[in-house]
């Protein structure tokens, strides 16, 4: 796949599902500044992307380009973050690591981008600048309170009276549980006390 070709991918990830948006030329201080795309956002956000495709033939150039616009940005006391997206031939390529002290730097090698599945590539490289997919929150659960009272009616517990003052009681506190089973075994053993007696 081109380099051209992917810096449209990488714009179209970023501007439909990043929200950031696309400008037309970066201006700081009254320097113009020359990328493949410069992107911002995302929504209200102000950070600052650079796109661009790094030719090893165009190395200094490239370490110059973001040595002054971090220069300019700092200048201007500008408190936006910057993010180089740089499309390369070669991702191991040292300039990288000089760069990353920078200005955060997301390296895309070209030759692992195929046209048949560019989309789920280019994810992978620029997930840090993508919006995280969180799973389907869980289904609402009864309290554990009903859910004792159902398991009950299908054991056919829920009708016993000392049960039903027994899950009563456990909706308050453990105290009052312990209560509850003290009054029960005290009232069953004066029952056997009685029967006895007779």
């Amino acid at each position: 796949m081109t380099h051209e070709l992917v810096i449209q991918d990488v714009i179209a990830l970023l501007t439909n599902e990043a929200k950031f948006r696309l400008r037309p030329k970066l201006f700081v201080a009254d320097v113009d500044f020359e990328f493949d795309a410069i992107l911002t956002g995302p929504d209200d956000q102000e950070r600052l992307i650079a796109v661009l495709h790094v030719m090893l033939k165009k190395t200094s150039n490239v370490r110059n380009d973001i040595r002054a616009l971090t220069s300019m940005l700092s200048r201007t006391e500008s408190l936006r973050p910057l993010v180089l997206v740089a499309v390369s031939d070669d991702p191991n390529d040292a300039l990288f690591e000089e760069l990353a002290a920078l200005c955060r730097v997301i390296v895309v090698p070209l030759k692992e981008i195929t046209e048949a599945d560019s989309d789920a590539q280019l994810r992978r490289f620029l997930m840090p600048l993508l919006p995280l997919k969180l799973p389907d929150p869980l289904k609402v659960r009864k309290p554990p309170e009903d859910r004792l009272r159902d398991k009950l009616k299908v054991n056919n517990l829920a009708s016993d009276p000392l049960v039903a003052s027994l899950v009563k009681a456990a909706s308050r506190s453990t105290k009052d549980v312990e209560s509850v089973m003290i009054q029960a075994i005290e009232a069953i053993a004066k029952k056997a006390r009685e029967v006895q007696g007779d």
